[in-house]
């Protein structure tokens, strides 16, 4: 699955993502070797030198907004996009792809976009203040 399009800070995080492909899903952590859904968003985060505070789905959206980001409805997703649904999140590698932790039974994979319209996203790169500090 590519990343087409993604250039950047959204393109070092689907890179930074993708080493991690395979990684154990462990409720709480977040790397550098196992992962929960927020935890491998908010690691990747780090590597590619945004300062990311550990945060769920519930306030993720918060911190979001507070740097600039734009909220996304699945039709917008593209490559980079930091992407979540109630109890969930993962980053999108296309339009129609993501990377995530998804639960204690696998590991850490790249996939279609389930259930699309039950997700909403945030964009990051481009207005994003934190990416600049």
């Amino acid at each position: 699955m590519g990343a087409v399009g993604a250039a950047g800070k959204a393109g070092e995080l689907i890179t930074e993502a993708r080493r991690h492909l395979g990684a154990r899903y462990v409720w709480g952590k977040a790397g550098p070797d196992v992962f929960d859904c927020s935890g491998l968003v908010i690691y990747s985060l780090k590597k590619i030198g945004v300062p990311a505070p550990r945060f769920t789905t519930a306030t993720f959206g918060t911190w979001a907004k507070a740097n600039g980001a734009i909220r996304l409805s699945p039709d917008q997703f593209r490559a980079g996009d930091v992407i979540l649904r109630t109890g969930h999140m993962g980053i999108a590698t296309s339009a129609t792809t993501m990377i995530h932790a998804p639960n204690v039974t696998t590991v850490v994979k790249e996939v279609d976009i389930y259930s699309k319209s039950t997700w909403w996203g945030w964009r990051l790169f481009g207005t994003f203040t934190a990416e600049k500090k």
